[in-house]
């Protein structure tokens, strides 16, 4: 967190759920739970995710677009 409130663009991630037997979702429990991530701060991981995906710029934007809070 104490990055994450310096500017450091992180993001959460999982290896292949079927192998590991961790989703995104445990990932992102863990986050918060643990490492104290707040709300607006687990947004913006997941943001600079969508901003960081290997995507054609125009989809890349949507997804972006999609997950932004209204």
């Amino acid at each position: 967190p104490m990055m994450l409130r310096q500017g450091l663009q992180a993001t959460i991630n999982t290896d292949d759920p079927t192998v590991s037997a961790i989703t995104l979702t445990d990932e992102y429990t863990t986050a918060v739970t643990a490492l104290g991530l707040d709300a607006p701060q687990l947004q913006a991981t997941i943001l600079t995710a969508a901003a960081a995906a290997f995507l054609p710029p125009p989809e890349k934007q949507a997804l972006v677009g999609r997950l932004r809070p209204a």
